[in-house]
């Protein structure tokens, strides 16, 4: 189920992004993938239900009382759409909040939270800087998505792409000036300076006029 929750995460957090909901571009911008991602698992948490709990004794909850034994299902994705919650999670602010269930809590918290993310992070910064250009291919509200009591999920996201133009490498002497300045100066790899034929170096020799002058 982790391998599926972080698939949903990089999907739902793409099209967060492109369609410039919840403040989700605006903090991938800025660099701060993770709290793009918090963001986005607060509006649409990847796993909707957990799975069944039963109650070990009898717990009053509002006007109900739940009898010892009896299965409770407990929604993160009707939990957030509190308004009580929902109106402050995600506010105006540069950090969201992380008291939300979109990950479990105490005890049954998920084990594979933090590995999760850094995959999920990696993925979401990775597809970002190979492409130059991208957006969704259809509506916000078309994407098919994929009917489950646990997770929700796009059956697929269709987008229009252009990729970016690969970086050229760093020269050696580049490397060893943005080491003393912090600044990464990009320069062309240089061509050889030996002339070739096809398939094998060739060997020139200076001609008669160079050998007298002392020049080659």
């Amino acid at each position: 189920m982790t391998s599926d929750h972080v698939g949903i995460l990089i999907s739902d957090t793409v099209v967060e992004v492109l369609a410039g909901e919840g403040g989700a571009r605006a903090n991938l911008s800025a660099g701060m993938v993770r709290e793009t991602m918090n963001r986005v698992v607060m509006r649409k948490p990847p796993l909707v239900n957990f799975v069944p709990r039963f109650a070990a004794k009898d717990t009053p909850l509002g006007n109900y009382t739940i009898r010892e034994g009896d299965p409770v299902w407990v929604s993160s994705a009707a939990a957030h759409a509190d308004p009580v919650f929902a109106d402050h999670a995600v506010a105006d602010t540069t950090i969201s909040t992380r008291a939300h269930l979109a990950w479990g809590a105490g005890r049954r918290q998920c084990p594979a939270r933090e590995l999760a993310s850094t995959v999920a992070a990696a993925g979401v910064s990775r597809l970002f800087e190979r492409f130059s250009h991208l957006e969704l291919a259809l509506p916000v509200d078309q994407p098919p998505w994929r009917s489950s009591p646990f997770m929700r999920g796009l059956r697929s996201l269709p987008v229009r792409y252009e990729l970016a133009q690969p970086v050229a490498p760093l020269a050696p002497e580049g490397r060893e000036r943005a080491g003393r300045t912090g600044v990464r100066h990009l320069r062309p790899p240089t061509p050889p300076t030996r002339p070739t034929c096809p398939g094998r170096w060739r060997r020139t020799r200076p001609s008669s006029a160079a050998r007298r002058s002392g020049t080659i």
